[in-house]
């Protein structure tokens, strides 16, 4: 094995058994190895400094499905509780709470392969979107790379609330773009669903015949391997358009330069509602590859994000904003892309400008380059304005059920005594955009406090502020999309599964059911999807309110819980 060889946590036979199916170069027991595999990712700063976060008691690099299902069925004979891995995006999916987990990585298992004339794409776990699209784009073809950014995972993203930017043409949610899906079950066994139904070659169209099971492995959020590894997807591409996207810069500052048929667009607006409504108006006239309402301070995170002195630069140019600037200004961004020809961008952006005419907005200046839509290389940033991800809660719904969201958040998160945990967005609107021609909407409620005053270890550290950031994060902004029925996006991830599960039709009760039957020794990421409850009961217990407890009851019994009165 690699490194040092410690047998504390799984047994010494075990771990030659491991070991003749990978080789000894590709398994290790050593903790100072093991410890680079603790989960401290999006989100789980909280998870690391509770001590919920822990590092496996193995880690194992197998190269092939083959080996995965030998490996499966030796940790069912011997009783090792595992987690596959692909990116490590996601550290509330790593191990928590026990020291004998072994870590599947899975990042030897990055072998694609493209059909760019069935415009289909075959990958293994290890295979990320800067890979898949660094190739797809010199084909004319796209995928949709999601707001996780270009270093996560293709197969990973397509079964935990993968999506992107694109706002019709192309499914924004990358698991409706799966075709094939190769499955290992928690004890082993191996089956091929989707297309794959017809024929182990049927990897070129979605669905396959009759009932498709692959609902059994995702849904808006994700098992987080508790349903065994799935090994290999095929996904959907799409005719982007055919002039070459040219990429430009490097690292923070990489983006791909824009050719005349695909133009971006920004635009502002004296108040929401002239914002909403050209919104509205853009989706009626069935124009707009991608509408994006944009927060202000995502600009300044925008310009500071090549900026060495980073967390400086963006403070001082947020701090000179004040909230009658940020009031005066509601910054919609519209991609238009002439996917049939020039003249189409042409068309689409004289109807684009009567819009904004009509509605009172200005059109401001817009580099003609891209780095979220193809790439998404400034995710990380975005998603960490002040170095941490600290507090969000979102979903996809009706236009009416966003709007009813945002303008609570806005409104609960002004008057919160304890605004000052949080980066203050001086009563800008969260993020928002529509899908299907804005049929419905999405949104994200963020809270971004900064990170030396929640760190134990920071000398610049305040007793009592994570507890008010987990009260906030789900008594209070969890509780919002309960009362608007805005169905949460972060079940298991951010908010507990179990809290709120009798207001979204007891929806575990299907889970422990599919549990028990395909892992009935629960050896497969044990735990999930209630990692978070876990470390809420045990950590936070206080900071769920009865205020939020009501309102499931109130949701559970009401004529949107599936009450027929």
């Amino acid at each position: 094995m690699r490194g040092r060889e410690v047998f504390d946590h799984i047994s010494e036979d075990a771990c030659r058994e491991l070991e003749s199916i990978v080789g000894p170069e590709n398994l290790t027991t050593d903790p100072v190895i093991c410890e680079g595999y603790t989960g401290r990712g999006m989100d789980r700063e909280i998870f690391w400094y509770q001590g919920v976060s822990r590092p496996p008691g193995t880690v194992i690099l197998p190269e092939s499905a083959e080996e995965i299902v030998r490996i499966v069925k030796t940790c069912n004979r011997f009783g090792i509780p595992y987690i596959p891995m692909a990116t490590l995006g996601m550290a509330c999916f790593a191990p928590s709470f026990r020291d004998d987990i072994m870590i599947i990585d899975l990042k030897r298992l990055d072998k694609m392969e493209i059909d760019d004339k069935n415009m289909f794409a075959i990958v293994e776990p290890g295979v990320v979107y800067a890979q898949l699209q660094g190739e797809i784009l010199k084909k004319g073809l796209t995928s949709v790379v999601p707001g996780g950014g270009g270093q996560v995972s293709v197969l990973a993203n397509s079964f935990v609330c993968g999506m992107g930017l694109f706002n019709y043409r192309i499914d924004f949610l990358s698991q409706r773009r799966l075709n094939g899906v190769e499955w290992i079950t928690p004890e082993g066994e191996v089956y091929r669903m989707g297309s794959l139904l017809a024929d182990d070659d049927s990897w070129y169209w979605r669905d396959g015949l009759g009932p498709d099971a692959i609902g059994l492995l995702h849904g808006i959020v994700s098992w987080g391997g508790g349903m065994g590894i799935i090994t290999k997807i095929s996904t959907k591409l799409y005719p982007i358009q055919s002039e070459k996207l040219e990429p430009g810069g490097i690292g923070p500052t990489s983006h791909v330069e824009l050719p005349p048929t695909v133009r971006w667009y920004n635009i502002d607006f004296p108040t929401e509602e002239s914002c909403r409504k050209a919104m509205r108006e853009i989706g009626k006239a069935r124009i707009g590859a991608v509408i994006n309402r944009v927060p202000a301070y995502w600009r300044d995170v925008a310009k500071s994000r090549s900026d060495l002195a980073f967390s400086n630069d963006f403070w001082q140019r947020w701090n000179r904003m004040t909230p009658e600037q940020v009031a005066e200004s509601r910054v919609l961004r519209v991609l238009l892309i002439g996917r049939a020809s020039q003249k189409q961008v042409e068309y689409e952006e004289k109807v684009l400008m009567d819009i904004v005419n009509e509605t009172g907005g200005t059109m401001r200046r817009a580099r003609q380059v891209d780095e979220a839509t193809f790439m998404a290389v400034n995710a990380p940033g975005m998603w960490k304005a002040t170095g941490f991800f600290g507090e969000c809660d979102g979903g996809i719904e009706c236009p009416r059920c966003i709007d009813k969201t945002r303008e609570t958040y806005i409104k609960k998160l002004k008057e919160y005594e304890h605004k000052s945990d949080f980066l203050d967005q001086k009563g800008d609107s969260p993020w928002y955009m529509p899908f299907t021609f804005g049929r419905i909407y999405y949104t994200e409620l963020h809270g971004w406090p900064d990170p030396a005053r929640v760190d134990p270890e920071d000398p610049n550290y305040e007793i009592g502020i994570r507890e008010r950031i987990i009260r906030w994060r789900t008594s209070e902004t969890h509780r919002i999309g309960l009362e608007t029925g805005m169905k949460s996006f972060f079940f298991g991830q951010v908010q507990p599964t179990g809290l709120a599960e009798p207001a979204n039709q007891h929806f575990s009760v299907w889970i422990d059911r599919f549990k028990k039957e395909f892992d009935p020794q629960g050896l497969a990421a044990p735990g999930q999807p209630y990692g978070v409850d876990r470390m809420y009961n045990e950590h936070f217990s206080e900071e769920i309110t009865d205020s939020i407890r009501k309102v499931v009851e109130k949701v559970e019994d009401g004529p949107w819980g599936g009450n027929p009165q």
